[in-house]
C-alpha cells in the first residue's frame, strides 16, 4: 500500500504529514510558511507563489518517500482568486480583507435579502465571504469585475494544476455565501444579484471526491504513477472531524493568529440571529459555530507592547494576579462572532493607575477567552458533551489552556493528532483510533467563582450601546 501525503493550506502556513497506513504512523511532518501583505484594509496573498511552495515542498518530500500514492488537501475558507484570461492570478483576497465593509453594512439594511441568503448558505452576511467580495467589486469596480474570466479559490486553483480539473468541495463552497447547502450547488438567486455567471466558477464535489493527477504532474512531483488527489474539506471542517475521531467530543475550540468554535453536527442548524455558521462536511455532518478575529494575533500585539516581539509574552504568564474589576474586550481588528461587525476596536474598561503590565496581561488573555466562550454559549450544546478538544498553537501554552479551562468549566484535550490533516488521515485509512496521545486539563473549582464574576461583567460590556466603537 502506498503513502498519503495530507496537505493543509492554512492563512499562514502549508503543513504537510506523510502517513502509513499498514503501521497507522506518521513518518513526516513539516510546514512552510506564507506571506501576507497587508495595507490598510487589503489583505492578499499571491496564489501563484503558494501553487509553485506547494509543489516545490512535494518535489522534495517525494525525494524520500516516492511511493506516495493519494495527495489529500484542506484550505483555508473565504480565499477568492480573480483569473484574467490566461494570465497567472497574481493576488487572493483572504477572510480578513476588510474593503467590502461599507458595501455589506449597507446591504444588511435589507434584513429581508440578508436573512434569505443566510438561510440559503449557511455563511454569515460578513465581509469575510466572498459574497462580501464580489458584491464590492461588482458596484465599485463593475468594469473589471466582468472582465474577470474566473473566480476561483485556493482549492480549486490547485485542483487545476495537478489534475486539470477545475472543482472545489462542498465544504469549502459552504464558505463563499454563494452556495445553497441545502440542495449543493452554487445558488441561482445570489449569483443574478451579483450578475456573476455561473461559467466563471469551479465546479462543485463531494469532499471524498479523487482525481487522478496529471501524467506531466506525476512525473514532475516524483509520485507514485497512480497518485490521485482526495479533494477534501475546509481546514476548520477538519479539524472538527480530526478532533471527533481522536476524543469522541463534538466540541472543538482552534485558536491560531484568529479563532473559532466548533461543534460536529448530524443536522444542518442556522441561528435565528444570523450570527453562526454551518458549513457542509459529509453525508449527516455539519459544523456549525463561530469564527472570532481576534486570537493569538491579539497576544502578538500584546507581547510587541510590551517586550521586544511577539514570543516573549508567552514565557510570562506564570503568576498573573487575579485583577477582579479590569475588563478587556478584544476587538482589535473588528470582529466576525459574536458582533458581526467590522468596525469594533479594543477597549479596557476599569483601568486605573494602580493597574500594571502583569494585570493588564491577564485582562487581555481573559477578554480573548471571554470572547471565545460568549461564542460558544451561542450554539446548542447538550450537558453530556463535557470535553473541549483544542487546536492551534496558542495552546501550546498550559496556562492559557488551563485557563479556558477554568473560565469554560469542562475538561480539555489537546494534542497534535487534531489538525485538519488528521481529518484528512482518518478519511483516507479509516483507521480506528486506540490510543491518543494528548493532554487533559481538569477545570478548577476554585477561580469558578472569579471567573463568573469578570464573565458577567464582559457581558454587560459587551452589550453596551458605545461598547468598543471608535
Amino acid at each position: 500500500m502506498g503513502l498519503l501525503l495530507a496537505v493543509d493550506i492554512g492563512t499562514t502556513a502549508i503543513k504537510y504529514r506523510v502517513e502509513e497506513a499498514n503501521n497507522n504512523r506518521t513518518l513526516l511532518s513539516k510546514s512552510t510558511r506564507i506571506t501576507t501583505h497587508l495595507v490598510g484594509a487589503y489583505a492578499t496573498q499571491n496564489p501563484t507563489k503558494i501553487l509553485e511552495q506547494l509543489k516545490k515542498d512535494i518535489v522534495e518530500i517525494s525525494r524520500n518517500y516516492s511511493n506516495i500514492d493519494t495527495i489529500a488537501l484542506s484550505t483555508a475558507m473565504h480565499t477568492l482568486i480573480p483569473v484574467e484570461q490566461e494570465q497567472l492570478p497574481q493576488e487572493m483576497f483572504l477572510w480578513s480583507d476588510n474593503r467590502s465593509a461599507k458595501v455589506i453594512d449597507d446591504f444588511k439594511q435589507d434584513k429581508e435579502k440578508s436573512r434569505l441568503f443566510y438561510q440559503k448558505t449557511g455563511t454569515p452576511i460578513h465581509p469575510m465571504s466572498p459574497f462580501a467580495k464580489l458584491l464590492y467589486f461588482r458596484l465599485s469596480e463593475e468594469a473589471w469585475y466582468q472582465r474577470v474570466t474566473e473566480w476561483l479559490d485556493i482549492k480549486s486553483l490547485i485542483s487545476r494544476e495537478l489534475t486539470g480539473e477545475t472543482v472545489v468541495d462542498y465544504s469549502v463552497a459552504s464558505a463563499t455565501g454563494i452556495f445553497n447547502s441545502h440542495q449543493l450547488e452554487w445558488d441561482q438567486e445570489i449569483l443574478s444579484f451579483l450578475m456573476l455567471d455561473e461559467k466563471k466558477l469551479a465546479k462543485v464535489v463531494h469532499p471524498k471526491t479523487r482525481l487522478v493527477l496529471k501524467q506531466e504532474m506525476i512525473e514532475k512531483l516524483g509520485v507514485s504513477v497512480e497518485c490521485e488527489l482526495l479533494i477534501g474539506a475546509s481546514d476548520g471542517c477538519m479539524v472538527a472531524l480530526g478532533s471527533f475521531n481522536q476524543t469522541k467530543s463534538p466540541l472543538t475550540i482552534t485558536l491560531g493568529t484568529s479563532g473559532a468554535v466548533r461543534l460536529l453536527s448530524s443536522v444542518r442548524t442556522l441561528s435565528s440571529e444570523e450570527n453562526t455558521f454551518c458549513y457542509y462536511l459529509d453525508e449527516e455532518q455539519w459544523v456549525i459555530g463561530g469564527p472570532t478575529n481576534n486570537g493569538g494575533r491579539v497576544f502578538e500585539w500584546l507581547s510587541e507592547l510590551f517586550y521586544e516581539d511577539k514570543e516573549t509574552l508567552f514565557s510570562k504568564l506564570s503568576d498573573l494576579p487575579q485583577v477582579p474589576h479590569l475588563i478587556f474586550m478584544p476587538y482589535l481588528q473588528g470582529e466576525r462572532a459574536p458582533l458581526w461587525d467590522s468596525s469594533q476596536t479594543g477597549t479596557f474598561y476599569g483601568l486605573t493607575l494602580q493597574h500594571k503590565q502583569p494585570e493588564m496581561i491577564q485582562a487581555v488573555i481573559e477578554g480573548v477567552i471571554f470572547n471565545l466562550f460568549y461564542i460558544f454559549n451561542q450554539l446548542s450544546f447538550s450537558e453530556k458533551e463535557n470535553t473541549l478538544v483544542l487546536s492551534g498553537g496558542v495552546f501550546n501554552n498550559q496556562v492559557i489552556t488551563q485557563m479556558v479551562a477554568d473560565i469554560f468549566q469542562k475538561k480539555c484535550y489537546v494534542s497534535s493528532q487534531t489538525e485538519p490533516t488528521q481529518g484528512l488521515k482518518d478519511w483516507c485509512f479509516l483507521v480506528e483510533i486506540n490510543e491518543i496521545d494528548g493532554e487533559y486539563y481538569e477545570p478548577s473549582k476554585l477561580k469558578k467563582e472569579y471567573y463568573e464574576e469578570k464573565y458577567e461583567l464582559f457581558c454587560k460590556y459587551l452589550h453596551t450601546p458605545v461598547c468598543c466603537k471608535p
